[in-house]
């Protein structure tokens, strides 16, 4: 019986204080090629600079090469085939976005994440310098960590998503943004104005009038999420939010988010993010 692909987390804590983007060089990660099926729990565009082979991604296979910028979005299962592989990658969770600009449906627009049957553009030489050049004063950002480099980086993100739109959509002949689908988009809109009242899925699949388990299914097909995670998410990105900029206590920010169990809402805060509450607070004050 084949074993179930591998989760992999992003790395919270890399440099010390909870920092969700990382750019890394494909040679400064031992781990980084997985030959064996795995998915990430994030988001990942790598521009590969070094190397020859093949990179699946839900059953799709994509030839690797020199100025190939492959995307994965979280949940899709990939391995590699390949032999001296380098390149630059840039990891990051959807929170990172999230939980500052209030458009939910911004990566999801985007017209190279959750589609696995076009998730790589071959661009031009000139251009990928080029986006060498922006993502490593991004990584010298992060190496030189300051108290503003969060809000840079978070902008800087934004500006390099938007612009490797434009690139795919120049490299397929498409448009540089999509639209999202209807079902998934007025979920994404329940959830953002219900989700501190409705935890479960009852509330939304009664409004929209659609099952659980098709709703389940197009959130993975678009989102790379099940229907309860997004939600999930949602919570997360709102006690963030509390946490850091707030001055409510844990247990008046679990009643704020609908949670009835301040100790439910510690173990929740505590699997999505790797630490308690109070933790958080402590290590981003």
């Amino acid at each position: 019986m084949a074993e179930s692909p591998t989760r992999i987390d992003f790395h919270r804590t890399k440099y010390g204080p909870e920092i969700l983007i990382d750019i890394a060089w494909i040679h400064e990660m031992p781990t980084f090629i997985h030959e064996e099926p795995h998915w990430l729990s994030f988001y990942d565009v790598t521009v590969i600079t070094k190397g020859r082979g093949w990179f699946w991604l839900d059953g799709h296979r994509y030839r690797v090469a020199a100025g190939q910028l492959l995307f994965t979005s979280p949940g899709q299962v990939r391995r590699w085939e390949v032999r001296e592989l380098d390149g630059l990658c840039l990891f990051f969770p959807a929170t990172f976005l999230e939980q500052f600009f209030s458009d939910a449906a911004f990566l999801e627009r985007l017209p190279y994440f959750h589609d696995a049957g076009r998730a790589a553009a071959e661009i031009p030489a000139a251009q990928r310098r080029r986006l060498e050049q922006s993502w490593g004063a991004m990584r010298r950002e992060l190496h030189a960590w300051r108290d503003d480099s969060a809000h840079l980086l978070r902008a800087g993100l934004y500006e390099q998503l938007v612009h490797l739109g434009r690139l795919y959509g120049r490299a397929h002949g498409t448009e540089a943004t999509r639209t999202p689908h209807r079902q998934v988009s007025a979920f994404r809109r329940l959830v953002d104005e219900r989700a501190t009242a409705a935890h479960g899925l009852r509330a939304y699949t009664r409004t929209l009038g659609i099952s659980a388990a098709h709703l389940t299914r197009l959130c993975r097909q678009h989102l790379g999420a099940t229907a309860k995670q997004v939600i999930d998410a949602r919570l997360e990105v709102l006690a963030r939010r509390e946490l850091l900029y707030g001055d409510r206590s844990a247990a008046q920010v679990a009643a704020a988010l609908g949670f009835r169990d301040p100790s439910y809402f510690a173990r929740f805060f505590k699997r999505r993010v790797g630490v308690s509450p109070a933790r958080f607070r402590e290590s981003t004050g």
